[in-house]
């Protein structure tokens, strides 16, 4: 059968008719599922970005007390980070959500808990605020949203845009690896432990059995007296320790060559290419020791050096918590002092002693920081790990 001219031009006619809205369809089905793609990827970028910031705000000195109201504001804090960064993201001109869930409900868009490793199953913790004391809470689980996207023809999906991501605190600390361009608060001073070694006395025993006698003032940040349920530890350099709650130390060369590298590690902290010996970075070996130079001597009376150390001292005293590295012993082939991990502390009084000592009083702290390295998958295990509470990374977990 054949077609006129007239016949065929209308049967394309009729079957344009029907392919352009059919193409224009399928247009704004790929358009759509592009804009649902990329909306997924900014909900999911902001949930990672706000969970980090709930987990920092976790890492804080309640996890050193068992007092509730103390607790409770740690998670008030964690939700409020996490509310800043999420209204601070955005997908397609609207700013993500989560409902905060302030009884900590398992089903919750923002649920406190605690993991054992990445990727481990999450536990959440319970509703009264004795389940959130002390270091039981180490991670977060958010879940942010926005509303849902225009389909094609106008119409509204029916279900928001919504993705999840957890932090958590990973106390599996293998070293410090500063970033080059800034400098990472490892202090250059060694504090003897127990751990490794078995001694009778060290960090660890100072630090439950202390005295509490000094309190962080959270307007000044500076130390006031009062209880605040964590204990100091006296740390003595230059001289014997005096008794059992007393802590013998010294200072570690730590790439530095010249006593003003030093007392500039100790003012500021410590920079990456300070540790090219250890290639840029301050890491557990094999055994899981490092090895560093140091010196258990104080600069005398006379010395110059006494008076810049002392201020160093009080200038690093008023700069928040550092990382301080844990001694199990001196090699006795090189006299070289044995690295077993870390602790974070502040300094509450700096104080020279009868024969030439110096006297640190230090008050255990947490300390989160970017430069600080975990990997639960080391081995052998460290001693350290079994009471690390101090010194901790913060990571996505999922």
């Amino acid at each position: 059968m054949r077609y006129s001219p007239h016949q065929r031009t209308g049967a394309i006619s009729f079957i344009t008719l029907i392919a352009i809205p059919v193409l224009l369809l399928l247009v704004g089905l790929v358009l759509y599922v592009t804009l649902l793609r990329d909306a997924k990827v900014e909900v999911q970028n902001g949930a990672d970005a706000a969970a980090l910031a709930a987990g920092y705000a976790l890492a804080s000195d309640e996890l050193l007390t068992l007092d509730m109201e103390r607790a409770i504001a740690r998670l008030e804090r964690a939700r409020a980070a996490a509310a800043e960064v999420a209204q601070a993201n955005f997908s397609y001109g609207e700013p993500l959500r989560f409902d905060p869930n302030r009884d900590n409900q398992p089903d919750g868009d923002i649920v406190f808990g605690s993991l054992d490793r990445p990727f481990a199953a999450f536990r959440p913790a319970g509703s009264h605020p004795r389940e959130w004391v002390g270091d039981q809470i180490n991670a977060v689980r958010l879940t942010l949203g926005r509303s849902p996207l225009k389909a094609p023809l106008g119409r509204s999906s029916s279900q928001p845009v919504r993705s999840r991501a957890t932090a958590m605190l990973d106390w599996h600390v293998v070293g410090i690896s500063p970033r080059r361009d800034e400098a990472c608060p490892l202090m250059p001073i060694g504090l003897f432990t127990e751990e490794a070694d078995n001694a009778e006395f060290g960090w660890r025993f100072a630090c439950q059995n202390g005295s509490d006698e000094w309190r962080l003032d959270p307007v000044s940040q500076q130390f006031v007296p009062g209880r605040d349920g964590i204990r100091e530890v006296d740390v003595i350099i230059g001289t014997p320790p005096r008794g059992p709650l007393s802590v013998p130390a010294v200072f570690l060369q730590l790439g530095a060559e010249t006593a003003e590298v030093t007392l500039k590690q100790i003012r500021t902290g410590v920079n990456r290419e300070h540790l090219v010996k250890w290639g840029g970075e301050f890491s557990l070996g094999v055994h899981n020791t490092v090895s560093v130079p140091g010196s258990g001597e104080c600069p005398p009376a006379a010395d110059p050096n006494r008076l810049r150390l002392d201020e160093a001292l009080r200038i690093a005293a008023r700069g928040g918590p550092r990382i301080w590295p844990l001694c199990s012993g001196i090699r006795e082939d090189d006299d070289s002092i044995l690295i077993c991990g870390w602790a974070g502390a502040r300094i509450v009084a700096v104080e020279w002693i009868e024969g030439g000592g110096l006297r640190l009083r230090l008050q255990p702290a947490v300390i989160a920081h970017p430069a600080i390295v975990a990997d639960p998958a080391h081995t052998p295990v460290p001693a350290f790990w079994r009471a690390n509470r101090t010194v901790c990374a913060v990571r996505l977990a999922e």
